[in-house]
């Protein structure tokens, strides 16, 4: 049987979170798209949503942690790549374990809160390595653009100015997992081209 390989395995990981955390949304949408709009960890304490949210982050820290596994040998960067794909992955358990108790207490919801920062800082290092070191593109850096836009509306919701989280989890989403795909195919190409040059005539 063959493997997917490192962008199948990326693809199959965002493919994994945007339809089963959809599919959270078309059972509960009061629940992210209200007035007092909230977060996707909502759905983690709900008895209707908790195991398409559960199988959500699972499998996409599963997928990110595959396609990390895959990256060939022979790719320049695949020891920072992976890294960051192993990382993101961890961010995304840890997260998803101390959702189902963060609303017993105050400590717990502050524990899951400071989880969820620390994921973001996790991708903001990753994103920000893979779109002006590792490939200085202008596709990566529209995608990072858009995921620093649901950086910002985060931090307004975290102040209280507004109430816009789940925008900023699914615009943050998106654009990572977008410039991940991204950043991968062009660092997997230009190591194969690079290959093929060096095996051809002399």
């Amino acid at each position: 049987m063959r493997h997917p390989g490192p962008l199948g395995y990326l693809a199959l990981s965002q493919i994994a979170l945007g339809g089963l955390v959809g599919v959270c949304v078309a059972v509960s949408p009061g629940v992210v798209l209200g007035a007092d709009e909230g977060g996707v960890s909502n759905y983690g304490v709900r008895a209707a949503t908790v195991v398409p949210y559960t199988l959500a982050f699972a499998l996409c820290a599963v997928g990110l942690r595959a396609a990390a596994a895959a990256l060939p040998s022979y790719l320049p960067a695949r020891r920072r790549l992976a890294g960051g794909m192993d990382a993101t992955a961890a961010g995304l358990v840890a997260v998803l374990a101390s959702t189902y108790p963060y609303k017993l207490d105050a400590a717990l919801g502050e524990l899951h809160l400071a989880l969820a920062i620390l994921l973001f800082v996790v991708q903001l290092v990753f994103i920000t390595w893979m779109v002006f070191v590792a490939c200085p593109r202008p596709a990566p850096i529209a995608l990072w653009t858009a995921w620093a836009a649901g950086g910002v509306l985060g931090v307004v919701t975290l102040v209280g100015a507004a109430h816009l989280l789940f925008a900023a989890q699914a615009d943050m989403s998106v654009g990572f997992g977008l410039a991940t795909l991204a950043v991968t195919a062009r660092l997997l190409d230009q190591a194969a081209t690079g290959g093929l040059r060096r095996l051809g005539p002399h």
